[in-house]
């Protein structure tokens, strides 16, 4: 991130009336520079994950299904997931969402994991109730140790197991999923799932 960006990003935080913010990193950075900070953490509309679903969003598929919803971009750990599949080959891995900046022959090599692009939002429910494991499989950096992930709320609205990457955002959850350090542990924790 420039210098630059970073200088405007401070401006406008000691400018602004309220400083609204999703995540506890965030907070922790912004909350003694503004006037009136918010933490409003994210959610998931309850509601809409159990609506009646739309016809089964994936009628090939049969057995066990990992599944992903969301952005593929640079934060999403594609090795981790590689493992994943070839420890796992009676399991498909359905990944649903627009793919961005990652290169992803690794995972395309593999036969049991699928791309569908994006899909709409009202079919997400649908493909949830397919997923017998849910996956948050971001890298930890920078970026990803202030995200609050909307798509965990969505997982357990349903009541899924979740396994993912150790997020400090997730940990005062620690009870409802399963929070992996590094590729080991996650393979470990995917096979309780």
């Amino acid at each position: 991130v420039s210098p630059a960006l970073l200088s405007e990003e401070q401006r406008l935080v000691g400018q602004a009336d309220v400083v609204a913010v999703s995540a506890q990193a965030l907070w922790d950075k912004w909350a003694a520079q503004s006037r009136r900070p918010v933490l409003a953490r994210n959610a998931a509309d309850f509601d809409h994950f159990h609506a009646p679903r739309a016809e089964d969003p994936l009628p090939e598929v049969h057995g066990r299904v990992a599944g992903y919803f969301g952005a593929i971009a640079s934060w999403f750990d594609v090795p981790l997931v590689a493992g994943l599949a070839r420890a796992h080959p009676d399991v498909t891995f359905v990944l649903v969402g627009d793919i961005f900046d990652v290169p992803l022959a690794e995972l395309r090599a593999l036969g049991n994991v699928r791309f569908t692009g994006p899909r709409p939002y009202a079919l997400m429910p649908a493909y949830l109730a397919r997923f017998d494991v849910c996956l948050v499989p971001f890298l930890l950096n920078d970026a990803t140790r202030a995200m609050d992930v909307v798509k965990f709320y969505e997982y357990v609205s349903q009541g899924k197991p979740v396994v993912a990457s150790d997020l400090p955002e997730l940990a005062p959850y620690r009870e409802l999923l399963y929070l992996a350090r590094d590729g080991a542990e996650a393979g470990r924790l995917f096979a309780e799932a």
